[in-house]
This record gives structure tokens, sequence and C-alpha cells, in this order.
């Protein structure tokens, strides 16, 4: 029987739901799924005892360090805590780039056109770019942290009255 080993966060899916990717015991590349889905063990391998079928001509990805291993010595929010889930994100992205580039080489190989191998290209070209997004979203915020710069959490009313108060002449 197939077993998942996580390896590391991969972003969200459109409807915020938080992603990882995994890796399958049978030895088929690594691909992105539901974080619940995961842990939960409704996800139980890549689809290889589904389809009746092992795996055996896939390349295992190696797995970068997980995020509990890097990140468990940082404070959240910290520059070097975004240094972690920036490089974390990187090694996910890298390794879905890495799993499409495959998926392209074998459907340019390939005579017909096999769906379930496009909806998957599909899909995981989709987390690829979904990754790279997240890598520049946690380096902007990581420029914040480092600058100190926080979101103002006044309303708007407490921000006019601020302004107001600061323009009127003081006696």
């Amino acid at each position: 029987m197939p077993t998942l080993t996580l390896v590391s966060e991969a972003g969200h899916n459109k409807h915020k739901q938080r992603l990882v990717l995994v890796q399958c015991s049978c030895g088929s590349p690594a691909f992105i799924c539901r974080e619940d889905s995961y842990k939960q063990g409704r996800t139980k391998s890549c689809g290889c005892m589904r389809h009746g079928k092992q795996a055996a001509n896939y390349a295992p990805v190696t797995a970068p360090p997980s995020e509990q291993e890097i990140a468990s010595s940082f404070e959240r929010d910290s520059p070097a805590w975004f240094d972690a889930k920036i490089a974390s994100a990187i090694a996910a992205a890298e390794a879905a780039e890495q799993h499409v580039q495959d998926l392209q080489a074998r459907m340019a190989d390939s005579k017909t056109t096999d769906l379930d191998l496009l909806k998957k290209w599909s899909a995981d070209s989709k987390a690829a770019r979904q990754l790279r997004q997240d890598i520049t979203r946690f380096q902007t915020l990581k420029a914040r942290a480092e600058t100190g710069t926080q979101k103002d959490t006044r309303s708007a009313a407490e921000i006019m009255k601020a302004t107001i108060d600061a323009l009127k002449p003081k006696l």
C-alpha cells in the first residue's frame, strides 16, 4: 500500500484552501493536493492504486526540508521566518515546474492526446504559477517586516479626525 510524504507547502487554491506538495511512495513525481485531504487521510496515494498500475517509470522528487524543520527556530513574521518561507516556496515551485516539464515531455512523446495527462499538466502549471505568486507576496511581506512598516488599522473616520487635528492651528 503506498504512503504519502509531505514535501512542502504549495500555496492556496482559488477557494483559499491550503495546498501541499506530497510525494507518493510508488515513485511517481510529487503532486499537489489539499492540505485537509492529506491530513485527514482522504488522499492516500497519487492515484496509482485507483488505476491499478504502478508508476515505476517515474523518478522520485527529492524533498526539501519540511517547513516545520525550517521555521521552528524563527519567530513568525520576522525577516528570517520569511526567508525560510521563501526558500520552501522556491523549492516547491521548482519541483512543480520540473513536474510540469516532465508532463510536457510525455505529452510530446505521445501520439494521441491523453486527457488525464492534459488535465494534470494544466492543474500543475496553475499550481506552479500560484507558488511563484506566493513567493512574490512573501518577498513583499519580508520587505515590509524589515522596514517595520505596518498597515494602519485605524478606521477611516479615525484617520480623518487625526488629519483634521493635525491641521488645526495650535493655541
